[in-house]
């Protein structure tokens, strides 16, 4: 049995709960994890990056002047690269390197994360957190009664109503090192990128569905 306590607020333990060992019981698969976050970070470019060649930028059409007699070098476009206004040789093209990770890949990923920071005593369970007004001191407060002072992820309950959450978001948003995201969006990349990972009570059954 996997249990921890609840905390609320302000930091105090108000109750006991069982986590499920299927999400965070597992014995870590790192090169899983690895896997999934150089596919995560390589999926973020765009890949649109484009430079024109010589036959694409404009002008170029004539010869700048007569191939021989005139004591210079020879040229047969003012676009050649080695011209001022030219085209570009051998520069960027658009191209796809996405990396695509199956469901169960995703989820193992996931789960070893979860696994993970649970091992290393980093992960910390909230009854549930909200603001009564959109206020960044409200949100340092809570950090100071967590006792969280290095890189943090709040996953907060995809159930929650829109305004609530829009206010935990915002209230988080001015703090530096602090990630809120929720449970639908939580990611084996988000949650290997903090030192702190701080989970909503009912995140932890809206996990076992994913």
């Amino acid at each position: 049995m996997i249990k921890v306590p609840v905390l609320n607020n302000k930091g105090l333990e108000i109750e006991t709960m069982e986590l499920p060992k299927e999400v965070f019981g597992v014995t870590p698969n790192l090169d899983l994890i690895a896997q999934y976050i150089r596919a995560y970070q390589v999926n973020q470019t765009q890949g649109t990056h484009k430079t024109k060649t010589r036959s694409e930028v404009n002008g170029g059409g004539k010869k700048p002047w007569k191939q021989k007699h005139t004591g210079r070098a020879r040229t047969g476009s003012s676009r050649s690269p080695v011209w001022v206004g030219g085209g570009i040789s051998h520069g960027p093209i658009p191209y796809t390197k996405r990396i695509s990770l199956n469901k169960t890949q995703k989820r193992g990923a996931l789960v070893s994360a979860l696994s993970l920071v649970h091992n290393e005593k980093n992960l910390l369970v909230l009854d549930t957190i909200n603001f009564d007004n959109i206020k960044t001191k409200g949100a340092v407060e809570v950090l100071k009664n967590l006792k969280i002072e290095k890189k943090a992820l709040f996953v907060i309950s995809s159930q929650k109503e829109t305004a609530e959450r829009f206010k935990v978001l915002r209230s988080f948003r001015n703090i530096p090192n602090i990630t809120v995201c929720d449970s639908r969006a939580i990611n084996a990349y988000e949650i290997s990128n903090v030192t702190t990972t701080i989970l909503e009570k009912n995140v932890i059954n809206e996990l076992c569905k994913l």
